[in-house]
């Protein structure tokens, strides 16, 4: 779609329509922040750690089909209840866990799943511990406030899920 010579594009950002922002500014923004992260990225397979919709159970979970599993884990950090999905916050000196998943992932997906997490996350490295080891990992640290979220203390958004009324 073309409006006023730019070039448009329709986002929907977690099933809600959000107004259409022109395709250049976004490739700019995407292309400037994907460059600093690429710098931290040397092979075509990364270890990525998933703690909410994306998770095997989660409501996305087939986001991740061309992923690997490796193992299940667990990080520093808060969780938070934002809506249907949670947030992270990552802090290493956290006495509270995260719980989740790690995979192998293709820097493709890692791409695609920058676009689906959005404007409200930033994908960070941390470290999961897991049966294997501690691993280094991506993960997406929520940005805005959780001044006004409900923290999770038990870090596990599966366990949320179940304990909602039916």
């Amino acid at each position: 779609m073309t409006r006023g010579g730019i070039q448009m594009a329709r986002h929907v950002l977690y099933g809600k329509k959000v107004a259409p922002a022109p395709c250049t500014a976004y490739s700019q923004l995407f292309r400037k922040s994907w460059s600093n992260r690429m710098s931290s990225e040397s092979s075509s397979e990364l270890h990525l750690f998933v703690y909410g919709t994306l998770r095997s159970e989660g409501s996305n979970a087939w986001r991740m089909k061309e992923a690997r599993w490796l193992a299940s884990g667990s990080t520093p950090g808060m969780l938070y209840r934002v809506d249907w999905y949670p947030a992270a916050r990552f802090d290493p000196s956290a006495s509270t866990r995260i719980v989740g998943e790690l995979y192998v992932a293709t820097t493709e997906l890692l791409t695609r799943l920058d676009i689906f997490e959005g404007a409200e996350y930033e994908r960070v490295e941390i470290t999961v511990d897991t049966d294997l080891g501690p691993i280094k990992a991506f993960a997406w640290s929520y940005l805005p406030s959780v001044e006004s979220l409900k923290p999770l203390s038990h870090g596990d958004w599966m366990k949320e899920m179940s304990e909602l009324p039916p």
